[in-house]
């Protein structure tokens, strides 16, 4: 029974292969849809736009907030640092923004709150639909999906790699909520942050916003973000199960022919469980 264990042990997808899955993954969903955002965006004037995926950021600071520009929410006074961005890929615009920032100095701490701004391809500020949220909703159906269907992702087959049921090794594909619960299992790390993003989100949206009552809850919530990936970096880089595929009885494996992952067992509870 030890050398079963130790032999599952062994045949664990590693960091590196998980990571080169998700990436080929991600770009397999995200690629064609940035084409789309793409011409949508110059279609469209701007109304609709996305920051998702795989873009880069050309950014320039402006002196002084353009003449005429009318921004909903106003700003308050005392905003005074202004930031103008182009969002694509390949130089194809997929978003343009205004960064408007709020400078304060508390003794010898200086903190800063910002609020972003959609702008048409023009540089004028304009309501936009953001893809962002749609897009990573997509990806993570595709995932849940693959994953229920075959145990492996296109990404995971590039990188010989699928995962199994802990409980059922033998079957091809996940149930479809253990497939659910270890996608969104990731995330739970991240929970916080997105509670304080939203917080500062409504904050943004008072006639007077100030960030200096979330400083604290930003720090709290990005170190917990920290460590829960931290946590899973080592537990993978162990060849261990990390927190999420334990939570949903999951595993992912080698596989090949020299790999069969039929003949992979579940992994064996603790000696004291």
């Amino acid at each position: 029974m030890t050398d079963m264990h130790e032999d599952t042990q062994t045949r664990r997808a590693g960091f590196w292969r998980r990571v080169w899955a998700l990436f080929f993954d991600s770009a397999i969903v995200f690629l064609p849809l940035q084409i789309l955002v793409i011409v949508l965006y110059a279609q469209t004037n701007g109304a609709v736009q996305g920051t998702f995926g795989f873009t880069t950021n050309v950014c320039q600071d402006v002196p002084v907030l353009p003449e005429g520009m009318i921004l909903d929410p106003p700003l308050s006074a005392g905003f005074n640092t202004f930031k103008q961005c182009n969002v694509g890929v390949l130089g194809f615009n997929m978003a343009r923004t205004l960064t408007a920032g709020k400078r304060t100095q508390d003794g010898s701490a200086s903190t800063i709150f910002e609020l972003t701004y959609s702008l048409s391809p023009e540089g004028q500020a304009r309501s936009a639909f953001s893809t962002d949220i749609p897009a990573n909703l997509l990806l993570l159906a595709y995932l849940v999906f693959m994953e229920h269907r075959t145990g492996s992702t296109y990404g995971k087959r590039a990188v010989k790699i699928r995962c199994i049921d802990r409980d059922n090794v033998s079957q091809t594909g996940l149930p479809f909520r253990k497939a659910l619960i270890r996608n969104l299992a990731m995330w739970i790390g991240f929970i916080p942050a997105l509670v304080v993003w939203g917080l500062v989100y409504a904050e943004s949206t008072r006639s007077d916003p100030s960030a200096s009552g979330l400083i604290l809850p930003l720090v709290i919530a990005a170190a917990i973000s920290i460590a829960w990936l931290i946590w899973i970096t080592i537990s993978v880089s162990q060849k261990r199960d990390p927190i999420y595929d334990r939570l949903a009885g999951t595993a992912v494996i080698r596989t090949g022919p020299e790999d069969p992952s039929a003949q992979i067992p579940p992994a064996l509870p603790s000696p004291g469980g």
